[in-house]
């Protein structure tokens, strides 16, 4: 896998695809939430799979550090039904997810959210789907204004 951080996002390059990643904070209901947008392209001309479960694609899990407390709340995803997405040689597939999932506690001011992201499979075909499990990483901190979501690199890898 290759990351190289992008002025919109990171692009990350795993098994032939190339995805361009951007993140952006969102007004949910009174607090803030974040939205991945995904444009995913072959390098290698062939088409590919994605896992497609309900929720998508993409896979959270993650912790919140709330204001006020010294524990953080962790989450993470439980998959639910499993469809295909392809990802075809001739046009790039776009794909996005927004986080908190309903009935998730948005964030709100002084709220820290520490956010990993995976790809729940990928692959050449359905049968040959891995899960990639270090995708990005997202971290956004809610302070006074709107705040900014920082997508980088998962931690422990090479840019």
């Amino acid at each position: 896998m290759t990351y190289v951080v992008v002025p919109e996002g990171l692009k990350i390059s795993v098994a032939g695809v190339r995805f361009a990643v951007s993140a952006s904070a969102v007004q949910v209901a009174s607090g803030w939430g974040v939205k991945l947008n995904v444009v995913a392209s072959t390098l290698d001309g062939k088409a590919h799979s994605l896992s497609n479960p309900k929720s998508g694609p993409l896979a959270f899990a993650g912790s919140v550090l709330r204001k006020g407390r010294s524990e953080a709340e962790p989450f993470g995803d439980e998959r639910a039904g499993d469809g295909e997405q392809e990802i075809s040689a001739e046009a790039p597939t776009k794909f996005h997810r927004t986080w908190p999932a309903q009935g998730v506690r948005v964030l709100g001011a002084g709220d820290s959210l520490d956010l990993q992201v995976a790809l729940w499979g990928l692959g050449s075909d359905k049968d040959s789907r891995r899960p990639v499990k270090k995708f990005c990483h997202v971290r956004m901190q809610v302070e006074k204004g709107k705040p900014r979501a920082i997508i980088e690199p998962p931690q422990g890898t090479s840019k």
